[in-house]
């Protein structure tokens, strides 16, 4: 029987290096792949993945791949079925999807309602991530925002989410202009001021997602089980909050 890699050089002209190789072979463990822009990575996670289901007879199940955008998750999906078209699909997916998966998960097991406030969804939503941002921005600084501070406020917000910053410290965090710690403060308040609903955007689930994982050991031994292997694309781009629910899951 051919090896792994001369079959995959054969079947789809893919010739990978022995550093590439040695990274594919590497199942044991954690593993590091640290290279430049376009040498290669995510061809060679997928091989990897490839490798697990083939050499070492892993249910493709039991593989999860996470991605930090809608369209590299599309892409590794896409490539995946090109160079290994008789296996099942792998389960492909983005950090937030992931996320909103376990956020969902614990809200049912707390009894809490919720509701997003960004991303559009179906229908128009009621209230919006950047009609609060206004609202409170005018509250405190009796003044209407620009487009550029209220683009500069909401990266204020997610930026301290992702970072994992205590609410009592947002004040004091470098901002974009005056008051901002302030408003963002206003409008987490107003997001759970109503018990048993609540308002999310989009960084919410990644923080509630890894509070969950960390406070809930029933509900995060279901997802730690749930893979036996867990790799992630352009890991560069995972935030403080991120790599924290990797690391819960592993």
């Amino acid at each position: 029987m051919t090896d792994f890699f001369t079959r995959k050089k054969n079947e789809l002209q893919i010739k990978l290096n022995e550093v590439q190789q040695n990274a594919v072979m590497q199942t044991d463990g954690p593993l590091l792949l640290l290279a430049c822009p376009g040498s290669g990575k995510t061809t060679t996670m997928i091989m990897r993945i490839g490798y697990l289901i083939e050499e070492k007879h892993v249910n493709p199940k039991r593989i999860k791949a996470i991605t930090f955008s809608r369209a590299s998750a599309r892409d590794m999906t896409e490539r995946f079925k090109r160079f290994f078209p008789r296996h099942p699909p792998v389960d492909f997916s983005t950090i937030h999807s992931l996320a909103f998966t376990i956020t969902r998960t614990y809200l049912q097991k707390t009894g809490d309602a919720f509701e997003l406030i960004e991303g559009g969804g179906k229908g128009k939503q009621a209230i919006t991530k950047s009609m609060l941002l206004k609202r409170f921005y005018k509250e405190t600084l009796r003044d209407d925002c620009t487009e550029d501070e209220l683009a500069s406020l909401s990266t204020f917000v997610s930026n301290v989410k992702n970072r994992m910053i205590p609410f009592n410290e947002w004040e004091k965090v470098p901002a974009p202009f005056d008051k901002a710690g302030s408003i963002a403060l206003k409008y987490e308040q107003f997001k759970s001021k109503t018990k048993g609903h609540l308002l999310l955007d989009f960084d919410d689930m990644l923080s509630i997602a890894e509070q969950a994982l960390r406070v809930d050991e029933q509900l995060a031994e279901q997802y730690r089980t749930r893979y036996d292997y867990i790799l992630t694309d352009e890991s560069q781009d995972t935030s403080l909050v991120q790599h924290r629910i990797v690391e819960h899951l592993v």
